[in-house]
């Protein structure tokens, strides 16, 4: 028996991917900058990849906070178990 229910367990859900959006963002930066640093020695490009890389981590990032921003914005789903539809349930056919 879960001491918490679907809403609180939600909540803490959030509440996790919220204190790890700042990390994710910063992540994403990082490994699109040095990805492209990486192809600009193997392609002998010099500072081109590094950009490009540079603002695909940007948008990856950003992307991942609009993603957060919106999942948090969605109201709970309508059942109080979080596990779908109710056997019960004839409102759905197969």
């Amino acid at each position: 028996m879960s001491l918490i229910g679907p809403e609180g367990r939600r909540q803490l859900q959030l509440a996790a991917r919220f204190a790890t959006a700042g990390l994710e963002l910063v992540i994403s930066i990082v490994v699109g900058y040095f990805g492209g640093r990486a192809l600009d020695r193997w392609l002998d490009t010099e500072p081109y990849c590094a950009y490009a890389g540079l603002i695909l981590g940007i948008v990856a990032g950003f992307r991942n906070l609009f993603m957060l921003a919106r999942a948090s914005s969605t109201p709970p789903p309508k059942n109080d178990d979080d596990e779908g539809p109710r056997p019960d349930d004839t409102s759905q056919t197969p």
